[in-house]
């Protein structure tokens, strides 16, 4: 981070990478006993860093840059504590642009660090990378996936990623690497044509049939008529056009994934205030792709009892006629409960007692009831929901 903040990565020129290695070693040995800026620049004063006294002149100008002792942001606690970071840089100031790349090397080399120790996935957003683009970047890119992290990365157009600050990077290995390891990709309409015609070529070509020559018989009265023989002949273009890209409305974008051929899409933020809410929203989710796997499930020739869903969550309630056999409906005298599964032993063995109300209780159909899942499982009288205790 420190070569990459104060310009002293090696080129591979002999005379300014000699000048380059000297201030490193002193730069090192500075920062193995002080790891804030104003001290290092007290310790380099006595040296012949100029390079590096230069650039830390103008860091201690910056407040954000040089905190209190007890402030700062510790990017390790934050990526264990699953927090969410916004890091606002400025295009236009060089010290900040430094410090925003020096940031970025830190979060990738954190998360790879603590891979073992972190629970959640990791995602880095960073917009306009062509002004943020550095080799460790560059390199995670192809990386992330074994560390659990993955990278959103925004910019203008294709030629931004040929044309870097950094002189050290090969804007032509940039731009393939981005374009090579981010499989998902989604091209919003723009004014840079290179860019449209790119995604359509990436989108793929299609062949169509089309109408070459017609030939047209002029008769005594000067009108025209077509003859009873035309030639027909195969035209390729691109399965989603360059103009079309050129001419989405906002919101609108050509999606790309692997395996799947690319599509039109709309993007529609929804502002979930409530938690609850979106549990409610995942809930039904579930219960949606419960019935429809319900649905496509073949039965055995000759049965007519319905397929559940094996999820406790999804799971539909059924009338007391369809219940597969082995789950008894509510006891009564004129219907039994079946010995091996005794809906009142389960009442009271969970409720103290309790016994059920023949009007009110439900039975939700699983596809797997042991007699193991006694502790984890629990049926509330009038309740018409299956509650998992975790």
């Amino acid at each position: 981070r420190l070569e990459l903040s104060f310009g002293l990565e090696l080129t591979g020129d002999a005379g300014s990478d000699f000048y380059k290695s000297q201030e490193r070693r002193l730069l090192e040995r500075a920062f193995a006993g002080n790891r804030d800026i104003p001290g290092l620049y007290a310790v380099l004063q006595k040296t012949e860093a100029f390079r590096v006294l230069a650039e830390l002149e103008q860091w201690r100008a910056i407040r954000s840059l040089c905190p209190r002792p007890g402030e700062g942001l510790d990017v390790a606690q934050a990526i264990k504590e699953d927090a969410v970071m916004y890091v606002q840089g400025h295009l236009f100031d060089s010290v900040v642009k430094s410090a925003t790349k020096a940031f970025i090397v830190e979060l990738i080399q954190e998360s790879r660090r603590l891979v073992r120790e972190r629970k959640t996935h990791l995602t880095v957003a960073v917009d306009e990378v062509s002004f943020l683009t550095s080799k460790p970047l560059i390199q995670a890119l192809a990386t992330s996936v074994g560390f659990n992290c993955n990278f959103i990365l925004a910019y203008q157009s294709q030629n931004d990623l040929l044309n870097l600050e950094d002189r050290t990077l090969n804007a032509r290995y940039v731009y393939q690497s981005i374009n090579v390891n981010s499989q998902i990709k989604a091209v919003y309409a723009g004014a840079d044509q290179e860019t449209a015609e790119w995604a359509a070529a990436l989108s793929g070509k299609i062949v169509k049939d089309i109408t070459k020559m017609e030939r047209t018989e002029i008769n005594e009265a000067g009108g025209e008529s077509f003859e009873k023989q035309r030639m027909l002949g195969t035209h390729e273009e691109p399965y989603i056009h360059s103009n079309q890209i050129l001419s989405l409305p906002p919101k609108v974008f050509v999606f790309f994934q692997p395996a799947k051929l690319a599509t039109i899409g709309f993007c529609s933020f929804v502002a979930v205030k409530d938690e609850r809410n979106l549990n409610e929203h995942l809930d039904a989710a579930r219960r949606r792709e419960a019935e429809m796997m319900a649905d496509e499930t073949p039965s055995a020739p000759g049965q007519d009892t319905p397929v559940a869903p094996e999820s406790g969550i999804g799971a539909e309630f059924i009338e007391d006629s369809e219940k597969p056999k082995g789950i008894s409906p509510t006891a009564s005298p004129a219907n039994p409960p079946d010995e091996k599964f005794s809906l009142e032993k389960m009442f009271s063995r969970e409720n103290s007692g309790t016994t059920p109300d023949d009007e009110s209780t439900h039975l939700a159909a699983l596809a797997h009831m042991t007699d193991a899942d006694d502790e984890a499982t629990s049926l509330s009288a009038g309740d018409q929901g299956l509650h998992e205790e975790t």
